[in-house]
């Protein structure tokens, strides 16, 4: 007795000793209250609402998770709360470095696309910095890439970069703007001879040290002329300029070098003029385009862009770096000493004398980014510059040590709705829990409903004066009561029962039209969306533009994929109907004169839905593919292979086919599912599957079953049939091992594909269940004693399938809230097994990457076609032979 106690009084301290600890240990304090959430949310919905939380020396890079390892940084949950009041040391909150070892010269490797730092150190109180250079050097070869870039400071503003041309043009970096080299009739335009109107295009010039910029000319006649490739910035500031070479014969395209840094890709005016008096003539091609233009016939800036020509821009090559000298004082840029005071101030502060504080040191950050592989070295530093106590001059570089900034706030509400915390896809109760690095901070209770959502509204751009149809796109498993719309142009607010409306916005503007949707329980959602309304022709101008530029690259998108998904995504998206649509408003759009033509234009553009990208969100490798047991249908089996089976032995019948499946088929499944972009929303598309089907067994007659799917489309004919609500494919007409393709634009994934395959209900064998009859003894006690376990082993059995149940239907769902998880899961184990790590290997490595051993434990038998729940109790046998018996 006295040792229970003994015990239990420890245990108590312990415990007590584990919450103290874990209290005051943490760098944030709870307050009161503590919470405040939004109840009910839609699956997969962001949480909104707020914490009431103090911060004392709280690292900046401390991370915020919730319970299904969502998580963000403090310091940029912070920016998404702009009225949080905080201090920082350093004062701008950001990342302070420390300097390591230090030398004279440092030389480092650099990949593509990688990064170093380095730094220089400062100490005591400095009343000014003199001067700061130093040689960067490099062995990069010459590249259409600027290979080395130099962020003095480490805040993203690039102070120095190789800026030498080789003379080489790129030529990947050749653009023509808005010109199609496929137009079929292109026309020739005249140069003018006095110069005074130019032909000039907007042409998106990428990074590069130099340019080529030409024309395709034709000398008509005499030679005299100059012709003068021009070049001017966006703000229509003529840049740089250059001469062409004189051309004869039946034309080409011809350029000219010219001395232009771009550091940082953007449109410019590319234009070509005749300058001088003489008689020669001249011819370029090009032709009109009202809706794509990018040219036009005047100087920059233009007030329209009608046409197309033939004028181009081709960026070159940067040299090799070699020998970069980083000099004090840039041209046309602040000093680096200049810069290096700033940021002193800004960052360690001053003292009461004004000087400048690295009493503590002051470290500056260099960061080096690298376009090509490459080896970098620095040296040659002069850093000069003026103590209270006199003049120093250092010349070591030093490794740095990056520590996050340090953050302290008094109590005040964190708002956590921009912080992608989310609740599950299931609907349910649900417990959100908040940690801050690993300490919890509250947890609250949440409902998932099936709320409505809404994805998207269409159109979002239209025309003054113009009666458009708007049209919302909600997802609901219930009735829609009221569609509630504010237009934003305060001609008063709209209720109605269905998903569109009408409305005429009278002048041009943005406007916010706000919609609300409440379902037959009252559940509700709200979105806002920015309506461009414009004049008409510029509405069709404009939209024709981008539906056309969409079109174009969802179709060199799609034709990257393989010929099926090809031929499907054109079927599915209507690209050949949007392209003959497209070009037919085009034409009416040229001809149109009036404002009712305009306005038929109008209405029947925005009555189409063109997607602005498609590609893969989901791509497998081949995964082992069993048919659940809730997409075995016996009784669709009988009605394609004939025979007959005892309806109270189905479940026998479920087991033996997906027996027969694990002892004589080998079936792989490759899955791939293309979206769409439509705006801001991204809708799945379509999904492809294949199945590859090989036997392992004694080859039996036997059907491929699936459901029949929207829009189901196979690769090529396999003899499929139709019976009822299914399509069959009969494998005896196929030659094994054979490889099944077809698509879908129903939602389903490789986990639920309701498909499988089974021989004839007449060649399968299922084993009889056995009725055990205990003898009963005549005497009293053992009645008792049989009574009582028999009691007991009814709630012992109520029980096991209550949890079998629960296993059965909920235990997937509950080990993998995100069904993503379990995908990236299954994915990893077949890669493993195709590299030949062992299950023991594979194991241990997801549990090193964070998943609980559970997880794992399921994976590892769902990949391997094994049992994931409890031993079954066939209920519904045993149910059925009680029934059967009793009738006797």
């Amino acid at each position: 007795m006295v040792g229970t106690k003994y015990f239990i009084a420890v245990f108590m301290f312990v415990l007590a000793m584990t919450l103290f600890l874990s209290v005051t240990s943490a760098n944030f304090n709870p307050g009161n209250p503590i919470s405040s959430l939004k109840s009910v949310y839609g699956p997969s919905e962001n949480i909104e609402g707020w914490i009431n939380i103090s911060l004392t020396n709280e690292p900046s890079n401390s991370l915020f998770s919730d319970t299904r390892g969502n998580s963000i940084k403090l310091e940029d949950l912070l920016k998404t709360n702009e009225d949080y009041t905080s201090s920082c040391s350093p004062v701008d909150c950001q990342a302070d470095y420390s300097a390591d070892t230090g030398g004279t010269m440092k030389s480092f490797n650099l990949n593509s696309g990688e990064s170093e730092i380095f730094g220089i150190k400062l100490s005591g109180d400095i009343t000014n910095i003199n001067s700061i250079s130093f040689d960067v050097s490099s062995n990069a070869p010459v590249s259409c890439n600027n290979q080395l870039k130099i962020d003095f400071l480490d805040d993203g503003a690039i102070e120095a970069q190789n800026e030498k041309s080789s003379g080489e043009v790129c030529s990947s970096l050749k653009n023509y703007g808005c010109f199609d080299s496929g137009h079929a009739n292109p026309d020739e335009f005249i140069i003018d001879v006095a110069g005074n109107r130019p032909f000039c295009q907007i042409i998106g010039l990428p990074e590069a040290p130099g340019f080529e910029i030409g024309a395709w000319v034709r000398n008509i006649s005499g030679l005299s002329e100059t012709l003068v490739m021009a070049l001017y910035d966006n703000d229509g500031n003529e840049v740089s300029t250059c001469e062409l070479p004189k051309t004869m014969g039946s034309g080409g395209e011809v350029g000219c070098s010219v001395d232009y840094l771009v550091v940082e890709s953007g449109d410019h005016y590319v234009c070509i003029y005749s300058q001088g008096s003489g008689s020669g003539l001249y011819g370029i091609k090009g032709y009109s385009d009202f809706a794509n233009g990018c040219g036009f016939y005047d100087r920059p800036l233009p007030s329209s862009t009608n046409a197309a020509y033939q004028i181009f821009a081709q960026g070159e090559k940067f040299d090799s770096v070699g020998t970069l000298k980083i000099l004090n004082s840039p041209p046309n840029e602040d000093s680096l000493s200049d810069l290096v005071e700033d940021y002193i101030f800004g960052r360690y502060g001053i003292n009461p004398d004004f000087s400048l504080d690295c009493s503590n040191d002051c470290v500056i950050p260099i960061r080096f980014f690298s376009g090509e592989n490459q080896v970098v070295t620095i040296k040659n530093l002069t850093l000069d510059y003026q103590k209270t106590a006199g003049r120093v001059i250092e010349n070591d570089f030093y490794d740095l040590n990056e520590t996050p900034a340090i953050i302290n706030s008094e109590f005040q509400k964190l708002y956590l709705d921009q912080g992608n915390f989310s609740v599950p896809d299931n609907i349910g109760n649900y417990t959100f829990s908040l940690d801050l690095d690993n300490v919890n901070i509250f947890s609250e209770k949440v409902s998932v409903k099936d709320v409505p959502k809404i994805k998207s509204v269409i159109p979002t751009a239209t025309a003054s004066a113009f009666p458009t149809e708007f049209e919302v796109m909600v997802t609901s498993s219930r009735n829609l009561s009221n569609y509630f719309w504010d237009f934003g142009d305060n001609s008063g607010k709209v209720t109605t029962k269905t998903n569109k409306t009408t409305h005429t916005y009278q002048s041009t503007g943005l406007y916010n039209l706000m919609i609300n949707v409440t379902d037959e329980d009252g559940f509700s959602d709200s979105e806002v969306f920015e309506i461009n309304v414009s004049l008409p022709k510029e509405v069709i101008k404009n939209t024709l533009k981008d539906m056309k530029k969409n079109i174009e690259t969802v179709k060199i998108q799609i034709s990257a994929f393989d010929s099926f998904s090809r031929e499907s995504l054109n079927s599915t998206l209507r690209i050949s109907f949007i392209d003959k649509e497209l070009e037919n408003l085009e034409t009416n759009f040229s001809l149109a004169i009036s404002e009712e033509d305009y306005n038929q234009i109008l209405s029947r553009l925005l009555q189409l839905r063109v997607p602005e990208s498609v590609f893969k969100t989901v791509g497998s490798n081949p995964l082992s593919f069993y048919p659940e047991e809730d997409n075995v249908d016996v009784d669709i089996l009988q009605a394609i292979g004939g025979g007959s089976y005892d309806t109270s032995k189905r479940g026998g019948y479920v087991n033996a086919i997906l027996s027969w499946n694990l002892e004589n088929l080998e079936t792989k499944i490759i899955f791939t599912e293309f979206s769409a972009k439509y705006g801001p929303s991204t809708e799945p598309t379509l999904n492809v599957f294949e199945l590859e089907i090989k036997e392992i067994g004694v080859g039996l007659n036997s059907y491929l079953i699936i459901n029949k799917l929207d829009d189901l489309k196979f690769d090529k004919d396999y003899q499929e049939s139709e019976e009822q609500d299914y399509v069959y494919i009969n494998l005896i007409d196929l030659s094994l091992p054979a490889t099944i393709t077809f698509s879908t634009t129903e939602d389903t994934d490789f986990i639920n594909l309701p498909a499988f395959i089974s021989p004839p209900v007449s060649e399968l064998s299922i084993r009889d269940e056995v009725t055990e009859y205990v003898e009963e003894e005549d005497k009293p006690k053992l009645i008792i004693f049989i009574l009582i376990i028999l009691f007991l082993l009814i709630i012992g059995v109520i029980t096991y399938i209550v949890l079998q149940q629960w296993y059965k239907k909920k235990y997937e769902d509950y080990l993998f809230k995100n069904k993503t998880d379990l995908y990236n899961m299954v994915t990893y184990v077949n890669n493993a097994k195709k590299r030949g790590l062992k299950r023991k290997e594979i194991g241990d490595n997801l549990k090193k990457a964070g998943w609980s051993s559970e997880k794992v434990g399921y994976v590892m038998k769902k990949y391997s076609g094994k049992r994931t729940g409890m031993l079954e109790i066939p209920v519904t046998n045993v149910l059925n032979k009680l029934k059967k018996k009793r009738r006797f």
